[in-house]
């Protein structure tokens, strides 16, 4: 019996398998006799489908005859007779197949004493089979669960032992236990089934606790019954899993109900798988981001840094070039009256008799061009320039807080354009000496401070220049930045942002308020630190400026000062002669300097009773707090504040001043630091989830010290790795492509400036990208660590510079783009020399007459003989050849020279005009002048002109082109600007060899004249000719 078997599962399995053979089998037997009677079945298909496949390579009659042998054999088999060669692969892997299935029945040698009657020969009912096997593995599987392990083997031979008899003597003689059974289970099943519905309890997924089913069904039953009370949570539970599987939330309920998540976590686990299908799909619908390879990408970055440093050189080269091409040559000598030969002249004689400002006036065409860019005061703006000559295009004025709008009407009058630039929050003039008289009925028509707020309350179009630089520490603008813009200044941390470069060095003394007004120990102690770095190699390389608050303190220190210099003249040389000398000054007067150090002396503080007064001087004044501003953001390197008063000291609720607030606000920052900013929240990020977080949390993981968002405004270094030799600094800055990268308005911002500018503060920098952590963050982190290591290494051999010698490059000052100064290339003329110069140039050829061969004749009526047209036309076409442009009147001139005619008549100027109508030749006609071209001459861009040799070859005045004319018209204005009109006829008639001034030579020049403002060479103005460009 099958039930019976040792190894039931396993050997009913195996019958399994082969039934899936034999019904295979059948079923290609079926399909092949169909076509083919019975031998087919042991047909050797396999050779002859070699034979098939190794013909089907060979040339065609070899393969024509080897398929057709393979083909008779099959069509001996069908059972019509006929096949084709396209089926003939077909059903040879047909046969194939068929013999595979049958080889695997007939290697199961046990089948028939196995399955008894049910094998019948090979040509079983494998359904039958397929059922019978299927129905005792699961009898076998109750078995099990009703009966333990060790007593299920007994109860399958008991039971088989049962059926020996025949099936339905055995259903006879139980059948009210079976039929108690049934109804039985039935029951069961309905109870299981309404349980699943009802409660979704899943009778299949319960784990089997006890072998019996009976004992494990009760267990279970209890514990339902004994959780009632929950029954209502269970069904709220239900009714939000089913809403979670309808909007495909299966993965999730699963994870959840098997245990893989627990309650506290699935809102979050949520949240990251739909972050995570969101980003995926955006990926892969964006072909850029789909393909993104950061390496790649910064390959790309570099070769943008190379080709904006390259256009950069060659728009500065051009600049030059351009400008260098508008200086006339001094070499050749100029008409006196032009500019050029007044400046000669004036430059020979020293300038005798001829002021700055007459002279100025005598060139102003030519000044423009010597001297492009002008650098003077309002004043001299007014004193040198008269109002009503050539404009300036640009006027530009700097520091416009401290200019008064009355000082700079002069210098905007004088110009086409104005450029505006200042800080509203910075000094505005100064006003010790003027009148604070305001007329009160037309106060309208007062001025504001300056020229900056009368702009700003016009609501000028205006830009914002966010960026800072000077500072090379962040610490030094942090204060001003948080205080008085809202942070909304873009700065750059250092390397050792760690720290502050603001310093508070608390001095012991008094402010002598009574008497001299003056701090000493302050004083002092400044004199005593600029003793200090100037005796040292190393920080006296380092600029230094004194600020005071008042002027009585400026003298002292000065006075003290000189008395050391008394004493140790090497300091004052090393003071004074570098190149950015010692300076010491008050508030009043130190906008616009800066110096590497800034040593602050308040001076103010409590008198000799310990007395505090509110009088700072001018900070109590009104916009005390701009002077305040001003003196805070003088520094470079570091600002040390001297100082005999303490923050705590100055209690602002007995003043009304907001710059004494702002002194008090400066005080507590540089004793405590950046967290004693004003107005500005100071909130930890390392503990919000973030790309950088995340990729800090990794490396620390490798035990670096790391921070985030390094910074005090709102550019920030992503992540700082601090060095473990040194925690004060750091030792590697990572850039990611997040809020910072974002938020630069421009690629050269972000990919160009940023980096640089960080480089030029000492950060070594490495590049992450969200994309290439998304796709491999094990190989993004290697890359991280190497860098990391590879910056360690670069400290260790010395790869960064000496102590106390930082990079110091020079930047345009501001808040703009970052312009390194560089040094001017060379001298204009040597440029000029050096570079090719794009514009058009005018060109002096020597003219040439054409000679035409004399033509025999009987007489000049063979000129006009229709069988001469095609010489003559030879002959026009020689001439404008050879002197192309050439007027019509000197065209026919040379021609009939040639036929040995000397008078040309109206029936000779009619037979030329229809010559000439028949030729590939241009016209143009300015007044009475009909100038002939050929075609290789454009007339608009003609820039050439020529002169005669010799006298005989000389044209009259009134065969010369225009165009020519106009040309040499240009020349001379090149090299000499302006002229007056009269002079300029006479030297444009000089220039083409007329020696004397006739009627017809004037008219020709006059002309010229025309045509050059006509084009645009030129521009008339009170009788005088001006070089246009």
């Amino acid at each position: 019996s099958l039930f019976n078997v040792e190894h039931l599962e396993q050997t009913l399995s195996q019958v399994i398998q082969l039934a899936a053979h034999g019904k295979k089998r059948d079923a290609l037997e079926n399909e092949l006799l169909l076509k083919f009677n019975k031998t087919v079945l042991k047909y050797p298909a396999e050779q002859a489908l070699q034979d098939w496949n190794i013909a089907e390579q060979k040339w065609f009659l070899s393969k024509f005859l080897k398929q057709n042998n393979v083909l008779k054999g099959l069509k001996k088999l069908s059972l019509t007779g006929s096949l084709s060669k396209q089926e003939t692969p077909a059903f040879l892997q047909q046969i194939i197949q068929y013999q595979a299935e049958q080889e695997q029945i007939e290697k199961a040698t046990h089948l028939p004493q196995l399955l008894g009657f049910l094998w019948q020969n090979g040509t079983c009912n494998w359904d039958a089979l397929l059922n019978s096997c299927t129905t005792l593995i699961q009898l076998h599987h109750q078995g099990i669960i009703l009966n333990t392990a060790a007593r299920t083997k007994a109860w399958r031979s008991a039971l088989a032992q049962e059926f020996t008899e025949g099936s339905r003597t055995f259903l006879r003689s139980h059948k009210p236990t079976l039929s108690d059974f049934l109804l039985l289970s039935q029951e069961i099943n309905k109870n299981e089934s309404d349980l699943q519905q009802l409660l979704h309890i899943d009778f299949a997924s319960l784990q089997v606790g006890n072998a019996n089913w009976i004992n494990n069904s009760l267990f279970y039953t209890h514990k339902w019954l004994s959780a009632m009370e929950d029954v209502r949570d269970w069904i709220n539970w239900l009714q939000i899993r089913d809403k979670a599987l309808e909007v495909g939330l299966q993965p999730l309920i699963s994870a959840y109900e098997t245990g893989g998540i627990s309650s506290e976590d699935i809102v979050d686990c949520f949240q990251k798988g739909l972050y995570r299908y969101c980003a995926e799909y955006i990926i892969d619908q964006q072909p850029q981001l789909s393909a993104f390879n950061g390496k790649l990408f910064e390959e790309k970055i570099k070769k943008f840094r190379e080709l904006s440093k390259s256009f950069e050189q060659l728009t500065k080269e051009e600049l030059y070039a351009r400008l260098a091409a508008k200086i006339p040559s001094f070499a050749q000598e100029a008409s006196q009256s032009s500019e050029m030969g007044i400046l000669q002249r004036n430059i020979r004689n020293n300038g005798r008799a001829t002021s700055i400002r007459k002279l100025f006036d005598a060139i102003p065409n030519l000044l423009s061009r010597l001297c492009p860019c002008m650098l003077m005061s309002p004043i001299s703006v007014a004193q040198y320039f008269d109002a009503n000559t050539t404009k300036f295009d640009l006027v530009v004025f700097d520091e416009a807080s401290q200019m008064p709008t009355c000082e700079a009407v002069g210098a905007i009058a004088r110009g086409t354009n104005v450029i505006v630039v200042g800080d509203p929050k910075q000094m505005p003039p100064t006003s010790f000496f003027g009148s604070n008289a305001v007329d009160e009925d037309n106060i309208e028509l007062e001025d504001l401070e300056s020229i900056l707020d009368d702009c700003l309350a016009l609501s000028m179009p205006s830009h914002h220049l966010l960026w800072h630089y000077r500072s090379k520490h962040e610490s030094l603008i942090a204060f001003s930045n948080a205080k008085y813009y809202d942070n909304q200044l873009l700065t750059f941390p250092s390397t050792d942002d760690i720290t502050t470069k603001v310093k508070h060095v608390p001095v012991a003394g008094y402010y002598d308020k009574g008497k001299t007004r003056q701090n000493q120990a302050e004083a002092k102690a400044i004199v005593e630190e600029v003793i200090q770095r100037l005796s040292h190699p190393l920080t006296a390389k380092r600029s230094i400026g004194i600020v005071t608050f008042s002027v009585v303190q400026q003298n002292l220190i000065e006075d003290l000062l000189n008395e050391v210099y008394k004493a140790r003249p090497e300091l004052e040389k090393v003071a004074l002669e570098a190149d950015e000398p010692l300076f010491i000054k008050n508030l009043e007067n130190v906008q616009g300097d800066e110096r590497d150090i800034i040593l602050f002396s308040v001076g103010y503080g409590p008198d000799k009773d310990g007395k505090v007064s509110l009088n700072f001087g001018p900070i109590n004044r009104e916009g005390g707090w701009r002077r305040l501003n001003v003196a805070v953001s003088r520094a470079r390197y570091e600002m040390k504040v001297f100082s005999t008063l303490r923050s705590d000291q100055i209690d602002i609720t007995r003043t009304a001043s907001e710059g004494v607030a702002g002194l008090k606000a400066f005080l507590v920052y540089a004793e405590k630091g950046k967290s004693a900013l004003p107005g500005r929240a100071v909130i930890s990020s390392s503990n919000v989830i973030s790309f950088e977080n995340t990729v800090a949390e990794e490396i620390r993981k490798n035990g670096y010290e790391v921070h985030t968002n390094i910074g005090c405004s709102d550019y920030k270094i992503d992540i700082g790795v601090v060095n473990p030799a040194n925690p004060a600094e750091y030792l590697l800055g990572i850039l990611g492509d997040g809020y910072s990268y974002y938020s630069a308005k421009t690629s050269r911002d972000r990919e160009i400036v940023q980096a640089d500018v960080l480089r030029l503060l000492g950060w070594k920098i490495h590049k992450i990208w969200s994309l290439d952590w998304w796709e491999n963050p094990d190989r993004t982190l290697t890359d991280i660590l190497t860098a990391i290591k590879q910056a360690e290494e670069d400290k260790l051999l010395g790869g960064q510079l000496h102590e106390g010698e930082p990079a110091t490059p020079k930047y345009a000052e501001g808040t703009g783009d970052v312009f390194p100064m560089y040094s001017p290339i060379g001298s204009a003329s040597e440029l000029a020399t050096e570079t090719t110069i794009p514009a058009p140039t005018q060109t002096t050829l020597a003219y040439e007459a054409c000679q035409l061969a004399p033509v025999m004749t009987s007489s000049s009526e063979d000129f006009l003989q229709h069988h001469n047209r095609d010489r003559v036309a030879r002959q026009i076409m020689q001439v404008v050849d050879i002197e192309s442009p050439v007027s019509l009147n000197l065209l026919c001139k040379r021609v009939l020279a040639g036929w040995g005619i000397s008078r040309n008549g109206a029936r000779m100027n009619a037979h030329f005009e229809s010559i000439i109508k028949t030729l590939p030749v241009q016209k143009s006609q300015l007044g009475k002048s009909i100038i002939i071209w050929k075609e290789e001459h454009d007339p608009e861009s003609y820039t050439a002109f020529r002169v005669s040799e010799s006298e005989d070859g000389k044209r009259e005045a009134d065969d010369l082109p225009p165009e020519e004319i106009a040309n040499g018209i240009r020349k001379i204005l090149t090299n000499q600007i302006s002229l007056p009109k009269s002079e300029l006829i006479r030297e444009a008639s000089r220039l083409f060899g007329y020696a004397r001034l006739g009627a017809n030579v004037e008219a020709a020049m006059v002309a010229g004249i025309t045509y050059s403002i006509t084009k645009g060479y030129a521009v008339e103005e009170n009788d005088k000719l001006i070089l246009v460009g």
